[in-house]
């Protein structure tokens, strides 16, 4: 089997990429483009070199162990080493999800296979654009839902008041 180290890396790196954002959203933490465009380069560096260079048969456990300490390198750098022990599980294991299940969906959408995601030049592009559209919807959903405004009301009348 080729594999071609450069799509390799770009594939991962989109899908990294998308993954901080999405629980960047879901947790409503505030995210610099720089920082997850960082984390998501090591990524996609680490996960390629993973996938290339394969250490031993079988099980594969550095592929594994490889992709912990990936995906915990990854939120310490898009989301700073000076956050809480709690914090920093919180995100791990939420990025570790959302990559999870993001790559679920393109594993499945592939899965469909022909006539669309199969075809030479557009089955990947397709998908991709499919899972971008995926998780654009569920950054809206679980964005707006920190930014509910508020008002505070007083009101008095006859010696009695109140608020709420």
């Amino acid at each position: 089997m080729t594999v071609y180290a450069d799509v390799l890396f770009l594939i991962d790196f989109s899908m990294d990429f998308l993954t901080l954002y999405l629980a960047g959203r879901i947790t409503h933490t505030p995210a610099h483009k720089g920082r997850m465009l960082a984390a998501a380069a090591i990524g996609a560096v680490g996960s390629t070199v993973l996938t290339v260079v394969p250490l031993m048969e079988g099980l594969q456990w550095h592929s594994v162990l490889g992709g912990v300490i990936l995906s915990l390198l990854m939120t310490l750098i898009a989301r700073g080493v000076h956050q809480s022990a709690a914090s920093l599980i919180r995100d791990f294991l939420l990025i570790w999800g959302v990559g999870v299940s993001l790559g679920g969906l393109m594993t499945w959408l592939m899965s469909l296979g022909t006539p669309v995601f199969l075809r030479p030049h557009t089955g990947f592009p397709t998908a991709y654009a499919l899972c971008l559209s995926v998780t654009v919807l569920l950054a809206r959903l679980v964005g707006t839902r920190g930014r509910t405004k508020t008002a505070d009301v007083t009101w008095s009348a006859g010696g009695f008041s109140g608020r709420f």
